[in-house]
């Protein structure tokens, strides 16, 4: 980008069955036209489409050099859910005259509140790709911590309307700690169990000891600290040179 002005590549996501017709577009509309034009050869244009749980499906080259490199959908969902995180403040930050309690009673100086980084459908739509690999095809129920992850199961739903067989969820708030010890999780073979956020998995621990949840039916959306539940999580926030820089 410094030296160009342009990215090396630019990848295009969409769902398995929007293949074609987006390929179709990108060769006759103006606007996309002389978008790649304006790329003048320099960037490779890669279009890529995914099933139901998240899965690539097809490559296709569309314009520009050959790709240097071999892009894969895990290159890139946790450094860009990271930059929403960031971008979007999904920190809460204590002064010097206040800090905060968890849900789980800990005391913080900061904590995470999903509902900041819920702000652009474009995102939104782009957390509950990043969502589907831990959302089972057969699954008809997400249980939720807390209110703000209806718009991630709305995302989720809007993804799997595209796919033949896919149901869509139906999603039941539990209200985080305050609510899961007399919470009825009636049907739990057949359900998932979406977190907002977490530093340690505690509340993951709860549904399993409780509740009868396997660690692969509860999912973190937001991570940052060590989990000791060994459940799913979407995007890990914690600092990577590698993996996740920012």
């Amino acid at each position: 980008m410094e030296q160009n002005l342009v990215p090396d590549e630019v990848v295009l996501l969409v769902r398995e069955p929007a293949l074609d017709a987006t390929k179709q577009s990108l060769g006759k509309d103006s606007q996309n036209v002389a978008t790649i034009a304006r790329l003048a050869g320099r960037a490779t244009i890669t279009l890529i489409s995914y099933d139901s749980v998240g899965t690539e499906v097809r490559r296709v080259h569309i314009t520009g050099p050959a790709s240097k490199r071999r892009v894969k959908l895990e290159d890139f969902k946790r450094r860009a859910i990271t930059s929403i995180f960031n971008t979007r403040h999904g920190f809460v930050e204590s002064t010097a005259t206040y800090h905060f309690e968890n849900p789980s009673g800990r005391h913080t100086e900061r904590f995470i509140r999903l509902s900041n980084i819920l702000a652009r459908g474009a995102e939104i739509a782009f957390i509950g790709f990043c969502t589907l690999p831990y959302v089972p095809k057969h699954a008809t129920t997400a249980y939720l911590d807390t209110p703000s992850l209806y718009a991630v199961v709305a995302a989720i739903n809007e993804q799997r309307s595209s796919f033949t067989g896919s149901v869509p969820l139906l999603a039941d708030n539990f209200s985080s700690y305050a609510g899961v010890g007399n919470f009825r999780f009636t049907r739990a073979s057949d359900s998932i169990v979406l977190i907002s956020a977490s530093s340690s998995g505690s509340l993951a621990s709860q549904l399993m000891a409780e509740h009868g949840f396997s660690a692969t039916q509860i999912t973190h959306l937001l991570f940052l600290g060590q989990d000791r539940s060994a459940s799913n999580i979407v995007c890990d926030l914690g600092h990577d040179a590698r993996e996740n820089e920012d």
